[in-house]
């Protein structure tokens, strides 16, 4: 049984998807990917096939659209089909020469696995003669239109689950009367979601297709950035005033120096996070943006400009970082201080929240720290054990966990907090083995957000993690134990603190 991907793509639009197969299916043919499976939900559309007419919608476009419903020609085969939440939508990109190459067979597989899923739900399902899809007596429950080219697939079949058939009616359905189609709920008469249908499925396909399908993001070699990742422009100059201001006070933000995908909703939000010991980094981790250089003597008067900036923000939640000062004896812990010190000397009431570096293990550092007490105290694992050699190359996986154990140990009413980035190359396995790891140290906060390449030569993107994989990493890390947690594409470890 070969190795697949199974990708849950959420809710997308259906012009990206349908982009995203055609590159999708270049990458198959160049053998640069294993067959894959996408799972999605689309928002309502109608499309057409290559053998559709537009004399089959019941509405005039203009209509549609003011509706809500896009319109999309596709060069599937079959005519019109209607997309909407609740029906369950799958594309295969399968290369058929490990499949039989017979693309007819190819049909039949779909239709079985349509079959079988009714069957899940005592519900029996059959074929009918020249007319492709999954049919309970006389009504639809699952339409298929496929493509191949070069014996690579594309588009699929759709599942009714509980979608409202009364959308229907907007087209005539592969040219048959809108009453025609039906779905999981309306014939079970329960309540079936989509998500619950997919592992069903998934069990089926497995054996229909003989394929180990496993949980993956998008690969990101060869694809553009998908549309998740893409965040919302600030209204007005709220970047330039901010960055502005903190230029005038000689001080840095991690948010400028490590190239923040979220800075603008940052700042628009009156959010910063400051960068002490300068912007050098005396490691060189591949996957930050942060400049390695010889770093520069220490600015004594940097606490006290820090804590200015935090007043003219209006910060209620700062968040104070570092670069890695290996350099320093004590690895800077003691400017930590002062910096906590003199921005609570200057805002009694505000939450502080350090995230500190790994003081190379020395705990007489970390001690000072945590004797300043600040309200939070983080310090990221970033990865998984596996890959710090090639990612954190000066860093120690054991050693970042019993720094967070120190700091849950003392008792000191601290909160402790970490975080990791994801489509690096690792496991949803070991991803769910480190926040174990983290949860039995004692973290109480964990982040958990995709990993974006700040540059060219920067350790590259493996995957692009989907938001149903979000959605699942969010729950496993609640169900750990963790008091608060945060996971999502854009999530970093300070991102909409306070």
């Amino acid at each position: 049984m070969n190795n697949a991907l199974l990708i849950d793509l959420g809710t997308l639009r259906y012009d990206y998807v349908s982009d995203l197969q055609k590159n999708l299916a270049v990458l198959r043919f160049q053998k640069k990917i294993p067959d894959l499976l996408l799972l999605v939900e689309h928002p309502p559309v109608v499309t057409v096939g290559n053998n559709g007419s537009k004399l089959n919608l019941n509405y005039p476009e203009e209509t549609l659209r003011a509706r809500g419903i896009e319109i999309h020609q596709s060069d599937r085969g079959g005519d019109l089909t209607y997309h909407a939440p609740g029906q369950l939508v799958i594309y295969p990109i399968l290369d058929l020469n490990q499949h039989g190459k017979d693309l007819h067979l190819y049909v039949r597989k779909l239709e079985e696995l349509g079959i079988r899923i009714a069957a899940d739900y005592q519900v029996t399902a059959q074929r009918r003669e020249k007319k492709p899809g999954v049919w309970v007596g006389a009504f639809k429950l699952a339409s298929i239109g496929v493509s191949c080219k070069q014996w690579i697939t594309r588009h699929g079949m759709s599942i009714n689950v509980n979608n409202r058939l009364d959308d229907f009616s907007v087209i005539n359905p592969c040219g048959f009367d809108s009453n025609i189609m039906t779905s999981l709920a309306f014939l079970t008469e329960e309540k079936i979601s989509p998500q619950h249908v997919t592992k069903k499925l998934v069990n089926h396909f497995t054996q229909i297709f003989s394929l180990d399908l496993q949980i993956s993001g998008l690969p990101a070699a060869g694809l553009r950035q998908p549309p998740w990742l893409y965040s919302k422009l600030p209204v007005g100059n709220v970047v330039e005033e901010t960055q502005a201001l903190l230029e005038g006070l000689n001080v840095n933000s991690i948010c400028r120096e490590a190239n923040c995908p979220n800075s603008g909703d940052c700042f628009h939000h009156g959010i910063a996070t400051f960068l002490i010991m300068g912007v050098n980094c005396t490691r060189n981790c591949s996957f930050c943006g942060v400049t390695n250089a010889p770093p520069r003597p220490l600015d004594p008067g940097e606490p006290k400009q820090v804590a200015l900036a935090a007043q003219r923000l209006n910060l209620k939640h700062v968040v104070i970082t570092s670069v890695t000062r290996d350099d320093l004896p004590d690895g800077g812990a003691e400017h930590f201080s002062r910096t906590i010190k003199a921005v609570r000397e200057a805002l009694p009431d505000i939450i502080i929240e350090v995230l500190i570096p790994d003081f190379k293990g020395d705990e007489q550092s970390l001690g000072t720290v945590i004797a300043a007490q600040p309200d939070i105290l983080g310090h990221n694992v970033e990865t998984v054990p596996r890959l710090y050699p090639k990612m954190r190359p000066g860093a120690n996986y054991k050693r970042s966990l019993a720094l967070l154990k120190n700091v849950a140990d003392h008792q000191s009413g601290i909160v402790v907090k970490s975080g990791i980035m994801v489509g690096v190359g690792e496991t949803v396995g070991e991803v769910n083995r480190l926040m174990e790891d983290l949860h039995v140290a004692g973290c109480q906060s964990f982040t958990l957000g995709q990993y974006l390449s700040p540059g060219p030569g920067a350790f590259p993107i493996y995957e692009y993690i989907t938001p149903p994989m979000f959605d699942a990493y969010q729950n496993k890390a609640e169900k750990i134990g963790f008091t608060t947690v945060m996971c999502g594409p854009l999530v970093r470890s300070s991102y909409a603190a306070g």
